[in-house]
């Protein structure tokens, strides 16, 4: 009886399959570096959703790198404390926004406080015949020795300068003029170039004077008086 040879078939009987790749944590851990260098040269000059697309994907991978090696408890409690802290954020982003609104609102309202009081002021000291040009200085100055005082309502509740106390700006203001005013207004003969006791420079008018020299000059004036 001769021997024969038969070639087993393929795949009959063999345990050669090959196994699937596995990595060390470090290999893990290189090819989400490089995906991750990948995404951030891509943020470059893309679009707001594409920008938070590759925001997304890129904390996906992180994640994934983080929870490589855990267990299934361990994922679990990762994912609830990523889940907290993004609650958090949300919750101080709000708050800042809501700070910065209100703080909006405030400057809002003193900017319109502020406006309304240099009205008032323009038209007292026009009605006091203070001259066109000095017009700003006087009320600058008013506005250096008057503290105002107002309510939740925007409105006037007092006007303190020195240590006196003024029910309204008007009542302050004509008290002002009077011990502090007069260098703002012409007097009734001379025009403005009257010096008229004013203190002014030699050879110098009212409107001659810049609104800085208006300015130190009503301030020379003040400390005379004190």
């Amino acid at each position: 009886m001769s021997d024969q040879q038969t070639t087993p078939e393929p795949g009959a009987g063999s345990t050669n399959t090959p196994a699937p790749p596995t990595f060390t944590q470090e290999q893990v851990n290189a090819i989400l570096a490089r995906e991750r260098k990948s995404l951030e040269t891509k943020l470059g000059g893309q679009s707001s959703e594409q920008v938070t697309k590759l925001q997304a994907e890129l904390e996906q991978l992180r994640q994934e790198r983080e929870d490589a090696g855990k267990s299934a408890a361990e994922k679990a409690a990762a994912q609830a404390a990523r889940e907290r802290a993004q609650y958090e954020r949300q919750l101080a982003d709000r708050d800042k926004a809501l700070a910065e609104r209100d703080n909006l609102v405030k400057q809002r309202e003193l900017e319109i406080r502020d406006t309304r009081l240099d009205h008032e002021l323009g038209s007292l000291m026009a009605g006091a015949k203070v001259l066109p040009q000095a017009l700003r200085p006087a009320m600058l100055l008013f506005r250096s020795d008057a503290t105002v005082e107002y309510g939740d309502d925007g409105k006037v509740l007092g006007v303190d300068m020195g240590e006196a106390r003024y029910k309204s700006v008007a009542e302050a203001h004509a008290a002002w003029m009077k011990s502090h005013g007069a260098i703002f207004v012409a007097a009734p003969t001379g025009g403005a170039g009257s010096r008229a006791g004013n203190g002014l420079p030699a050879g110098k008018t009212l409107a001659d004077l810049s609104s800085a020299e208006l300015i130190a000059l009503g301030n020379q004036q003040r400390a005379a008086r004190r």
